[in-house]
């Protein structure tokens, strides 16, 4: 009787542990979806239409379907994706950017997310563009990198900054030459001057955010004078 009285004791403070263990994790996944909520839903968004809509091709950026009113085209191009690969790949890192960034700051998140698809689709729409059809993250991925790389450089420091960046300067330049990425996605050609188009959307939300941020500063030293 004693043993199984231990048994039964070992065995309610188990699941006692367990029961806390289990309340205190969910305010705390709580917390990070609501921080974390515009990035899960733009993952959603893209696994939605991926795998709901046939035909993804009526999602793709095309240029000339976009001239003769198709102006949606503009936004759903970059949440469709050419195969399976290609949306892994991207949706991977968009968790990963867009994830960070989001936590750290939505307003800068929403910031880039908004110059990074103002910045490709201005080059997409442009002569400067020999692209007919486009679709991905890719380009908008390249700003969240931007953003995210300034995030994280304000609590590693400028060394970390100064390496980083280099080294994404490098990536950059080694795309545009070779015109790949370094990873081949089945069905899908890389478009790397997107990518530059993409970071240049990060740097521009980068200045408009520390300026509403030093503006918001300014104001509050005013009030406090």
């Amino acid at each position: 009787m004693d043993r199984i009285n231990i048994a039964l004791k070992v065995r309610r403070a188990n699941e006692t542990q367990t029961s806390q263990t289990n309340m205190a994790l969910t305010p705390a996944m709580r917390a990070l979806f609501r921080a974390c909520f515009g990035t899960v839903g733009l993952t959603s968004l893209c696994l939605a239409l991926f795998f709901w809509v046939e035909a993804q091709a009526t999602l793709y950026l095309d240029r000339e379907a976009i001239i003769q009113g198709q102006w949606w085209r503009l936004l759903s191009g970059h949440l469709a994706h050419a195969s399976s690969p290609h949306l892994a790949l991207n949706l991977f890192a968009f968790c990963l950017l867009a994830g960070y960034t989001e936590y750290r700051s939505r307003k800068l998140f929403c910031l880039t997310l908004l110059a990074g698809l103002i910045s490709v689709n201005a080059l997409l729409m442009s002569p400067w563009s020999e692209l007919e059809r486009y679709s991905g993250l890719s380009g908008i991925l390249n700003a969240l990198f931007v953003t995210a790389l300034y995030l994280t450089a304000r609590q590693l420091g400028k060394t970390w900054l100064v390496l980083v960046t280099l080294a994404y300067i490098a990536k950059l330049s080694f795309e545009l030459r070779s015109a790949s990425v370094g990873v081949v996605i089945p069905g899908w050609p890389p478009y790397p001057p997107a990518h530059i188009a993409g970071a240049l959307g990060g740097l521009l939300s980068l200045i408009v955010y520390t300026s509403i941020n030093r503006g918001s500063a300014n104001q509050q030293q005013e009030h406090v004078q």
